[in-house]
């Protein structure tokens, strides 16, 4: 099944056992015999001349020994029905099965080209190269395991890369079927299959339930894929040992160096997708190839759009401005021709009717450089936007609430955006008459908006067509009710519903006029900075809105649950750990706020900075780096009110009430609606004996009906 160069590492695994052995210049049937090129652990592989089609061919024959093995016999013939059924571009053809001589063999597509083991030598290979790689691998298994096939034996020394750059899976000679089968052919494959305990596949690329004898599935292919990826990306496998004993004990107890470790230049979300391929637990993997492959298809696509926005950021549009200012210019010392005098030149060679066909098409050149360079944006950094409850005609209140939540996250990792925070739409709903709990539906919201002099509302809907989802969020100018912005995408899943909408937000945020390079710093996908489990951002959202409520005994269960269907949810973490201290349960807050910590990286740029101050606070009691922290929160997000609220607090705490009045006063110039900020700033007012102040903030807060324990007990106790 491969060439020459391959040979090596297969040869390795020769069956040592009597068999006719094939001589170079001999036929074999109608295949001529050129040379032996490696062995695997199903038979031995030559490079023949099929005399009737005058093509090269790779013969596999399985050895006389093994052919009196009933059970291996039978895995031979397994082999060759599963593998002839696949008809795919990344898949090795397979020409005919047949016998010769009472020698059984399998005659398939001869690859010329290296084997991936050969293309790594013990090093990494650049990053394009190994999604390349990955993509064609990932497009394969899908396939194979579409039909019920599970290879069972993927690694570097079967993956063939072609010089074209076409990648070939190779050696389906352990493939088990696992579905689709009748049932005397399930009983006839169950007598074939491994017997139970036997290990089949090598040990570095094994999965946990492989390594242990178990039953193995497509999702065995998907960790041993990721074991792959990882080992492109690094230079190395994620799981070692010196002996074969030592490589799965480390399969199976220890996870691998997380990859931002190994090569920092690596994006996150690849990260992200080869520790979900590595989980121990095939139930928290990802479930089908083609969800691996969906995810590498769009990093891949994003790579490439920004490389794409870095090749024609602002140098290029300054390039564009000079070249239109030279063709007005004709005494230019320095020349340069441009799109728009290419124009005027060619209406000056062509006849005069190519004037009055050409001149329209300059006019409309001109006036769309002038409207894409002086354009004005949507929103400022001044205006604050509403976000209404999405309109979910779907059925499925999975996403009810959910959606609006997490496009809240998305969008709230921008410094440009200011967004109408959920105590404010709440006292907002107060004021008009309304339940606090109403849901935002769009006439709400635009109400919501003139009474508080808000620019633009942010509503969204989600429809289904089968397994598709359709996601809108559109921008709708609050005084006029016109659309002023609006991104429409696709879902092929429920899974991917989160990364859409993500998607959807980032182009949002280019139509509000927020810069690219604003866009590129603070865009963390909002699989990476939340959770890619629907389930457990339901969990997280119903969380959230106790949260708020005040109620964080309610919360605590709705947030563990969160963690618990996603361990990787540093957010979820994180609001955990705040629950925790606001209900005096400081041992617990401490573990949580470590778990978030240590999964920071993953989250946004805001939330890192939420989690890390937290950390400061309840771990390592590192006041000074609490507060370098908050500074930074605040220079980063000048919008934001939370910095301030907690500087207010950690003043407080210090006994420093002048620098504690200070923060709180921005805190309510940013947010007039945020209880603790009048709970801090009274607090200070108190520290500083200032008694009528204090009393003041907490009376101007009781009659906006802001109030919390602490304002009752500091009024109580003035």
């Amino acid at each position: 099944f491969m060439e020459q160069p391959a040979a090596a590492e297969v040869a390795s695994v020769i069956i040592k056992a009597e068999t006719k052995h094939l001589e170079a210049g001999k036929c074999f049937g109608h295949y001529e015999i050129i040379e032996q090129i490696g062995a695997g652990g199903m038979g031995e592989v030559y490079l023949a001349e099929d005399t009737r089609l005058e093509r090269k061919t790779a013969l596999k024959i399985l050895p006389g020994a093994v052919a009196q093995d009933e059970d291996r016999m039978q895995r031979f013939v397994r082999e060759a029905k599963s593998a002839s059924g696949l008809n795919h571009p990344n898949i090795i053809t397979i020409y005919e099965i047949g016998e010769t001589d009472n020698t059984h063999f399998i005659a398939a597509e001869y690859i010329e080209g290296d084997t991936l083991r050969e293309r790594l030598k013990g090093a990494p290979i650049n990053l394009k190269s190994a999604l390349e790689i990955a993509i064609q691998v990932a497009s394969a298994l899908d396939a194979a395991h579409r039909t019920g096939i599970v290879h069972r034996d993927i690694k570097p020394d079967n993956v063939m890369i072609r010089p074209d750059g076409l990648i070939k899976i190779l050696d389906f000679g352990i493939a088990k079927l696992t579905e689709k089968l009748s049932e005397t052919d399930l009983e006839a494959a169950t007598e074939a299959q491994t017997r139970a305990g036997t290990i089949i596949g090598t040990a570095a690329y094994m999965s946990p339930e492989q390594a242990r004898g178990q039953t193995v599935d497509a999702r065995s292919d998907i960790f041993s894929f990721g074991v792959m990826l990882y080992e492109m990306l690094v230079g190395k496998r994620p799981f070692e040992g010196v002996n074969a004993v030592e490589t799965i004990g480390s399969i199976l107890n220890k996870e691998p160096v997380p990859l931002s470790r190994q090569t920092p230049d690596v994006p996150l979300e690849i990260e992200r997708i080869i520790n979900k391929t590595l989980r121990k637990d095939r139930e928290e993997r990802y479930q089908t190839a083609k969800d691996v492959l969906i995810d590498l298809k769009d990093v891949k696509q994003d790579l490439e759009f920004q490389n794409k926005l870095e090749r024609t950021a602002a140098p290029e549009r300054e390039e564009v401005k000079t070249q239109v200012s030279n063709a007005t210019t004709s005494d230019s010392p320095q020349h340069t021709t441009s799109s728009a005098e290419y124009i005027v030149n060619s209406i000056r060679h062509h006849k005069r009717f190519a004037v009055l066909g050409l001149v329209p098409l300059l006019i409309a050149s001109i006036a769309l450089l002038f409207f894409f360079f002086n354009r004005f944006p949507v929103l400022t950094e001044k205006d604050t936007i509403l976000l209404a409850d999405f309109d979910n005609t779907t059925g499925d209140p999975i996403f009810d609430d959910t959606l609006k939540q997490a496009l809240a996250v998305q969008l709230g990792q921008s410094p440009f955006l200011n967004i109408f925070s959920e105590d404010r739409v709440r006292e907002a709903l107060k004021f008009m008459g309304r339940p606090a709990e109403e849901r935002v539906t769009r006439d709400v919201g635009r109400e919501i908006c003139q009474r508080q002099g808000l620019k633009a509302m942010l509503a969204g809907s989600i429809g289904s067509m089968g397994n598709h989802y359709v996601i809108t969020v559109e921008a709708i100018d609050a005084q006029k009710g016109d659309t002023i912005a609006r991104e429409q995408v696709e879902a092929e899943s429920k899974e991917r519903v989160l990364r859409a909408l993500g998607q959807a937000a980032t182009k949002l945020r280019e139509q509000f006029g927020e810069s690219l390079a604003s866009i590129q710093k603070f865009d963390a996908p909002i699989e990476q900075a939340t959770t890619s489990s629907l389930e457990a951002f339901k969990a997280y959202t119903l969380g959230v809105e106790q949260h708020h409520k005040g109620k964080y005994l309610e919360a605590i269960p709705l947030y563990k649950r969160a963690t618990d269907l996603d361990p990787n949810f540093a957010l979820a973490y994180a609001r955990l750990a705040a629950v925790y201290v606001n209900s005096r349960q400081i041992g617990l807050a401490a573990e949580a706020s470590q778990k978030a910590y240590d999964l920071r990286e993953r989250v946004s740029e805001r939330e890192r900075l939420f989690i890390a101050a937290n950390y400061y606070d309840d771990v390592t009691r590192e006041v000074e780096k609490k507060i370098e922290t908050l500074e930074l929160w605040k220079r980063t997000y000048p919008l934001d009110f939370v910095p301030h609220n907690n500087l207010a607090l950690q003043y407080n705490n210090l006994g420093q009430y002048e620098k504690a009045v200070e923060e709180a006063r921005e805190a309510i110039g940013l947010n007039p609606n945020a209880a603790p900020a009048y709970s801090n700033l009274a607090t200070a007012f108190v520290g500083l004996n200032r008694i009528d102040e204090a009393k003041e903030v907490i009376e101007r807060a009781l009659a906006q009906k802001i109030e919390t324990t602490w304002m009752h007990r500091n009024l109580y106790l003035i």
